[in-house]
């Protein structure tokens, strides 16, 4: 953890985040371990999104808003606990539940459950628009895919998400997530 943007409180330490900035981090194997980040919300915002990036190991990202950041894999907001070396992302909203965004300090824990050395980034990224409802726009069919483009945020994650019916239950995801990189 960079010494020039550490947050301490008794017993405590984390790291702060700066908005759409990676930051690049790592834990030593042996027992599990958590590292703590701080970000602070800012006005005006609509959305936020935390991410672990690349991780080596096997990661948890926890969330918590504006209270004292003792949380832990049972005590929090939001969790995302995707299997494996897969990135965790989590997605808030000014109408999202438990908690929706609002302005303030946001704990994130990134915890270790694999007690394996690993290696990450961790982002926090917000924005005034909440990038919804999301509008399709100019839908084409090449060859034999569909293409489709939609008003985005640049830095956001998408993924598309298709039915073989209408009628079918279950949506399926067809792409990987999508970074946006341009506004359309």
């Amino acid at each position: 953890i960079p010494g020039d943007c550490v947050f301490t409180l008794t017993g405590f330490t984390s790291a702060r985040l700066t908005n759409g900035v990676p930051s690049t981090n790592s834990s030593a194997g042996g027992a599990a371990t958590t590292a703590y980040f701080r970000y602070t919300v800012t006005n005006p915002v609509a959305r936020v999104q935390f991410e672990i990036l690349n991780p080596t190991s096997d990661l948890t990202l926890v969330a918590r808003n504006g209270s004292l950041p003792q949380f832990n894999q049972g005590l929090y907001d939001y969790i995302s606990a995707n299997p494996g070396t897969n990135n965790e992302f989590i997605l808030v909203l000014t109408n999202s539940t438990p908690v929706g965004v609002t302005p303030g300090d946001w704990f994130l824990a990134a915890v270790n459950n694999s007690g394996n050395a690993a290696a990450y980034s961790i982002k926090a990224t917000q924005w005034a628009d909440s990038g919804q409802p999301i509008l399709l726009t100019n839908p084409t069919l090449q060859g034999d895919s569909f293409c489709l483009s939609w008003n985005s945020l640049s830095g956001a994650n998408y993924v598309v998400q298709a039915k073989v019916s209408l009628g079918d239950p279950d949506w399926t995801d067809v792409s990987g997530t999508i970074t946006a990189t341009d506004v359309v």
